[in-house]
């Protein structure tokens, strides 16, 4: 889960953990893609106005480096 605000990420991350899903978290789309780069991960589920790598250009990175990889983007952003 990659989000710079910490409330929403930590919702979100506990909601699926509570579902038993493994849940790591990001605070920007730089440590996202470190983490994605050392762990593999069914799943990417970003904001996309984050600082360092905003959510955009996390999904073009994931989409070319992992394209079996599944992306849900959550924002408030209209």
């Amino acid at each position: 889960m990659a989000d710079d605000e910490d409330g929403l990420r930590r919702f979100i991350a506990d909601a699926l953990e509570s579902e038993g899903h493994s849940v790591a978290q990001a605070v920007d789309g730089r440590a996202a893609l470190e983490q994605l780069r050392a762990k593999a991960f069914q799943v990417l589920v970003t904001d996309l106005r984050m600082p360092e790598i905003d959510g955009l250009q996390l999904i073009r990175t994931a989409r070319a480096e992992w394209p079996e990889m599944e992306v849900l983007v959550v924002t408030a952003n209209a």
